[in-house]
Parts: C-alpha cells; structure tokens; sequence
C-alpha cells in the first residue's frame, strides 16, 4: 500500500507533466481546445490534442492563447524572436512576451509561429500544361515543371524539373530537360552559403548536355508566409556538349525567387530566374526566366499562367537566342 505521500507526489508530478505539455487555444465561440500548437503558418494554427491527430483551425477564429511554452515568432522585419503566448491581457487582446517586454497585439497578427528548433517544413508544385491544334498545320506541346522546397533546421533543399515537348506537323520542335539542385546552409538570420548542380539536354537546339556544380553566398531578403525573396551568386565549373563540340568552362551565376500572396489569398505572383555568365573559353551568357501567376481553386488544386524565357547569346548555328513560350494550364501544391 502506497502512502499518502508518494501518491500526492504521483498526482503532482502527473499534473505537472500535464501543465507542461498542454497548450489551450480558445476560440471567439468559448470552445477551449487542449493539446499542442505546432505551427501558425498565415491563418492557420495547427494544434494536436491527445486525443485527435493534429488539425487546423482559423486564426481568425481563435481569442486567444494560453501556453507557458516558448516559440519561435517572425516580426514584420524578418526578424525571428524566442516568444511566449500566456494568455489574454485585460484588454482582451493576445498577450506575447519577448526581449524581456511584454505586449498585448491581436491574436491574427501572430501570423508565423513555430516550435523552437522546429526541424522539418516543406512545399512543392507541379504545374502541367499541353494543347493540341489541328487544321492547315497540326501541332502537340507538352511541358511539366516542379519544384519542391524542403527545410531541415539551419538546411535547406531546393529542387526544380523541367520536361518540355512540342511537335509541329509530325517534326519534334523542343525536346528540352532540365533538372537542379540547390542546398543552402542558413548561417545567420538571412544570409546563407549555397551548393548545387544542374543537368540540361536540348537535342533541338544541339546542345547533348550541359552539367554545372558551383557554390556562392546568398540572402533571404523576405522569408514570410505570405512572400519570399531571396538571391544568391556565385562561382562554378561548366561541362557541355553543343553541336559536337566538348568544352568546361569556369562560369559566374545568379539566382533569384520571388513570389507574393496579394490581399486575396487566392492569388500568388512568382518569378524566378538565373543568369549565368562564361569567365573562360566562349564568350556565352545564358538565362532561364518563369514568371507568373498561381490561382488556387481548393488547398491543393490551382490554375496557373506563366511566361518561360530562355535566352543565349551564342547558341548553335542555325538556333535562335531566345525562345518564349506563354503555358497556360493546371497544377497542384502539397
């Protein structure tokens, strides 16, 4: 038989592991929701109570928090700061600590949100697109472009794929692959040092292939929910294939992303570009632009419009600079 003692300190020490763990959101209607907050990524706050797997609900929706955690919140100036979330204030509003002040703000400007040393995020697109046209000159264009974005902690993994066919009266007129890869090591609050690779086949343009490694320095400039912006450049070393000829070449490059979220959530402006410049054997520039607009029907499911722009300065014979292509058509975001 147990004493009264070591059962009061079993019942304190559960309570206590309780208290520990439990973070309460109330929502505006009174219902209280107990479990663990795990993220608030815009308006959404995902919360696991013991009970259920984790789910969301809308920030707007909630009154407030209750937590004596610490969690990781982005300021308006991309600064990222150890906050806490004790409760409401007496003005009803959400009562934040951090940089020893304490402050009362509306919960729905608590817009990004997560666990301190948060390890895993990530988000990728593939976008489809094709037509078909028959009459005087029949014609078949085919293009799949993706990309995924994965964070582990201070690591960061950026892929992209391009698969682009066209046909015009039963004759191949783009037959183009491209593939990248970027790793990014985030050693301050923007800055970043950055590694990758790419592989390019574009038969129709005679170009068998043109690989890249390089490394460079980059910055975060917007790292937010709702917008991003960031740039890097650097040094690499070239291989390729064009018309026959072998060549590897020293080159400089520069990147960019971007993408924005207007007022209406629905609506997402991106642009993203490289820019990379020979500093040995041929005197040759190239860059590869896509720039548009995501337009989400459900979480998952979008329409999209994009402008693609590849441009060389000194292609093969016989091929142009620059090719543009207009692809309209549909994608999915998980």
């Amino acid at each position: 038989m147990r004493s009264p003692l070591l059962q009061l300190a079993i019942l304190s020490s559960a309570a206590t592991g309780a208290q520990v763990y439990a973070d309460i959101v109330v929502m505006q209607n009174g219902d209280r929701i107990t479990g663990e907050i795990n993220q608030i990524w815009g308006n959404d706050l995902s919360v696991e109570p013991e009970y259920a797997d984790e789910f969301v609900v809308e920030l707007d929706k909630v009154a407030h928090i209750e937590s004596d955690r610490e969690f990781e919140l982005t300021l308006d100036d991309g600064r990222v700061v150890t906050a806490r979330l004790p409760g409401s204030g007496e003005d009803g509003r959400q009562t934040v600590i951090y940089d020893g002040e304490t402050r009362s703000v509306a919960v729905t400007e608590l817009t990004q949100i997560q666990e301190v040393d948060a390890y895993f995020d990530w988000e990728s697109h593939i976008d489809w697109s094709s037509s078909v046209s028959q009459g005087n000159t029949e014609s078949t264009i085919a293009r799949v472009t993706g990309d995924a974005t994965v964070e582990l902690g201070d690591h960061r993994h950026i892929a992209t794929l391009v698969v682009a066919d066209e046909e015009v009266g039963g004759v191949k007129a783009k037959d183009q692959d491209f593939v990248t890869y970027t790793y990014n090591w985030l050693f301050g609050e923007r800055w970043f040092l950055g590694a990758g690779a790419s592989y390019e086949t574009d038969p129709i343009r005679q170009l068998e292939h043109r690989r890249i490694v390089g490394a460079g320095l980059g910055m975060d400039i917007w790292n937010f929910y709702d917008r991003l912006m960031s740039f890097e450049f650097g040094l690499g070393s070239l291989d390729e294939s064009l018309a026959g000829v072998a060549e590897t070449n020293s080159v400089a490059y520069w990147k960019f992303r971007f993408s924005y979220e207007f007022g209406n959530p629905d609506l997402e402006l991106f642009h993203n570009h490289q820019v990379t410049s020979y500093l040995s054997g041929r005197d040759n520039l190239f860059a590869k632009s896509n720039t548009g607009l995501r337009y989400d029907i459900t979480d998952l499911f979008y329409l999209t419009m994009s402008l693609i722009v590849d441009y060389e300065s000194d292609p093969a014979p016989g091929a142009q600079s620059e090719d543009s292509t207009w692809a309209v058509g549909a994608g999915f975001e998980f």
